[in-house]
């Protein structure tokens, strides 16, 4: 893998953000790594639109962000960052020992995940590993990487969708109804609406509105 940057040359500096909606754990972050050499702190922030309208304003090469898989909002933080910034470095901060748990995570962007429970100094060790261009993940997560997991790990929630789920998903994105649906795939409603409730939970989401969202980020939709 081709570094996408590198880590920065004497006399210079790398800056980072730091995006998290407690202030508390904004100041622990902070405690870390000030004064630390070659890392120069430009801002904190929370981490959802405000930490897109602050990198409107500033540079910056490394987002510290405590990112909640379970939002599906948190999520698309990064993915937008990563649109509008591309050269950025993500490194995503959260309370998850399992992989599947992190994997959200990295599949919207994030160059790599750090458990706060871990030690702080590990702290520094992930944004060297993410700044050179690098995965980073705790090395019993590598492990269950290398080890026995799950092929599905990794694949996008809609790519877990079976042909006919990804039908129903497909028309339910441009706001047919159940029953316009049944009529049009010739099945009953209780049918279709089995295959919706599958739909919202493979996809973790709760209503039409993040489903047409979903749909149109992942350009399933025209």
């Amino acid at each position: 893998m081709k570094p996408h940057r590198h880590y920065p040359h004497e006399g210079t500096n790398l800056n980072v953000l730091i995006a998290d909606d407690n202030p508390v754990e904004r100041a622990g972050i902070k405690s870390i790594l000030k004064d630390k050499s070659q890392i120069n702190i430009v801002g904190e922030t929370g981490c959802g639109p405000e930490a897109l309208d602050f990198l409107q304003q500033r540079q910056c090469d490394l987002v510290v962000a405590d990112i909640n898989t379970s939002d599906h909002l948190s999520l698309k933080i990064i993915e937008d960052l990563k649109k509008i910034h591309p050269k950025i470095s993500i490194l995503a901060l959260g309370p998850y020992d399992e992989v599947k748990d992190v994997a959200p995570l990295l599949r919207a962007g994030a160059n790599g995940y750090f458990r706060k429970t871990s030690p702080n100094e590990e702290l520094l060790q992930a944004i060297r590993t993410i700044t050179y261009g690098k995965r980073y993940l705790s090395p019993d997560m590598e492990d269950q990487i290398n080890g026995p997991l799950d092929p599905d790990t990794f694949k996008q929630p809609h790519e877990l969708l079976s042909d006919r789920e990804r039908e129903v998903m497909s028309l339910m994105s441009t706001g047919r109804t159940i029953t316009e649906i049944s009529k049009d795939l010739s099945l009953s409603v209780k049918t279709i609406s089995t295959y919706k409730c599958r739909i919202f939970e493979k996809l973790k989401i709760s209503n039409n509105a993040h489903l047409i969202m979903y749909a149109f980020r992942n350009h399933m939709v025209n």
